[in-house]
């Protein structure tokens, strides 16, 4: 419920607590499908970080709020040994604000809803909604949205590489270890000299990007 990008796009509710509690009440309603609610799994590392031990924030957003969840909705707590690609397997639908689990599900032929105007929404490949009453209407008939066409999943799938393979900003001049789950990540320069930053292939990409090019998005050439 702490996480920042949430004030990066439009979204529907005010709050993720919001939106996870509506979401989550409709889908008890909705005994027609079984919901699984995946808490983000950056709950562990931050809490190791901080110091912080039992339940998350959003197990007890719902605990308090919601109560004793219906047999038909099953929550996975943050340290679960279940990945999301695990999850994957068994996915009819995807529910997200705005993460990137709406990229990946996409790509893989799964109608993801979102809850926000952002990255990669309204771009023919998610399902859209304008108003949070819209957005619950789609979760309460959830099970009579129909698959994705062959059309919309191939604009997903362009996005995705788009996103994950030419996107990411790949530097040799710095690296960073992000050790294990709780670690904080340590930067390794590789660099020593004003002359070898100059020339750096990596840092000399990003600058002429930054200083010449129109492009919205920094992507690596293609293959």
């Amino acid at each position: 419920l702490w996480d920042a990008p949430l004030s990066w796009a439009r979204p529907l509710f005010a709050t993720y607590e919001d939106w996870l509690l509506e979401t989550v009440r409709t889908a008890a309603a909705n005994d027609r499908v079984n919901w699984i609610v995946k808490i983000h799994p950056a709950n562990v590392g931050k809490g190791a970080r901080e110091g912080f031990t039992g339940e998350s924030s959003e197990e007890r957003a719902i605990r308090t709020r919601l109560g004793a969840l219906p047999r038909h909705v099953v929550l996975l707590p943050p340290d679960t040994r279940l990945n999301a690609l695990s999850v994957f397997g068994v996915m009819d639908y995807c529910l997200t604000v705005r993460g990137t689990v709406g990229i990946e599900a996409a790509r893989l032929g799964v109608p993801v809803l979102t809850a926000a105007r952002g990255r990669y929404s309204q771009r023919g490949f998610t399902v859209d909604s304008a108003t949070p009453e819209a957005y619950l209407a789609n979760l309460q008939g959830i099970d009579r949205i129909p698959p994705m066409s062959a059309a919309a999943r191939e604009l997903a799938e362009r996005f995705a590489y788009g996103m994950f393979l030419r996107r990411p900003f790949v530097m040799e001049s710095v690296t960073w270890d992000y050790g294990m789950m709780g670690d904080r990540p340590r930067a390794d320069i590789h660099v020593r000299t004003a002359e070898a930053w100059r020339t750096a292939p990596d840092i000399d990409a990003l600058v002429r990007w930054i200083r010449d090019s129109r492009d919205e998005d920094f992507l690596a050439p293609a293959d």
